[in-house]
């Protein structure tokens, strides 16, 4: 499914001459960077961590969220969900509703999700929101939430995972982004169902907790370089060995 999905039928094509093709991952822009981004509520860095607390608290308040910086703020990214994904997530309901968690939508295809949590009475732990897919919120949201959850088998939510990264998310992935360098600081779904999903989910959050060891994972994916500049340099390296095996 997942070759079909981004190929756009030419997946057969793609597998005879996978080793012919090279993958160069995108950078991101310059803009979204805790240190200089005049966007979100208070500028923060590797080197201080508190004012990532402080946009927390300020994203609580923009968004009538309780403020609770200790409870887990969970961004769902739902622009690029296909169907499959939608009637995932739609699965875990009546088990997130029991969490002590705070969730933002980016986007608008899980309306049924948040309209149900904040409509079942059992629902009184888990504080929900969605907003609009642009730029200001992006930076806003990704500011002052904890955990980036992506449930894509295809990669799809790639290059809002590299901006997640930047600002210190903690990412749920379905996918195994080896080409990022992430390494062990994420959590890994490895089945596409309701079981692994909310094991997964549960697991993440107990490890929250250890805030020590979760702000040592924060560093480290804040340190990673996705830059334009790394990107340039690998078609750069890619041409010189074409020209290598063309020319030597």
């Amino acid at each position: 499914m997942q070759s079909n999905y981004l190929s756009k039928g030419l997946s057969e094509l793609l597998f005879s001459l996978k080793n012919k093709i090279k993958c160069i991952s995108l950078g991101i822009d310059d803009i979204f960077n805790p240190e200089t981004d005049d966007l979100i509520y208070k500028k923060y860095s590797v080197d201080n961590l508190l004012d990532k607390i402080f946009c927390k608290i300020e994203l609580q308040k923009s968004l009538n969220l309780p403020i609770h910086t200790e409870i887990p703020i969970i961004v769902i990214p739902s622009i690029y969900m296909t169907d499959d994904e939608i009637i995932l997530i739609n699965s875990i309901i009546p088990y997130t509703m029991r969490m002590e968690i705070q969730i933002i939508i980016i986007g608008n295809k899980l309306s049924d999700f948040e309209n149900n949590i904040n409509k079942l009475s059992l629902g009184i732990n888990c504080s929900i929101i969605s907003v609009d897919f642009n730029i200001e919120n992006l930076r806003k949201v990704f500011s002052g939430s904890d955990i980036f959850l992506d449930i894509s088998p295809t990669g799809s939510n790639e290059y809002l995972l590299k901006i997640a990264l930047k600002y210190g998310l903690i990412p749920i992935v379905l996918k195994e982004y080896d080409y990022l360098n992430i390494g062990d600081n994420r959590f890994r779904i490895f089945n596409f169902t309701t079981e692994d999903l909310i094991n997964t989910i549960k697991y993440t959050i107990n490890k929250y907790y250890y805030f020590s060891k979760w702000n040592e994972m924060v560093k480290n994916v804040m340190k990673l370089d996705y830059s334009w500049l790394n990107t340039t340099s690998s078609y750069m390296n890619l041409y010189k060995s074409i020209y290598d095996k063309v020319y030597n």
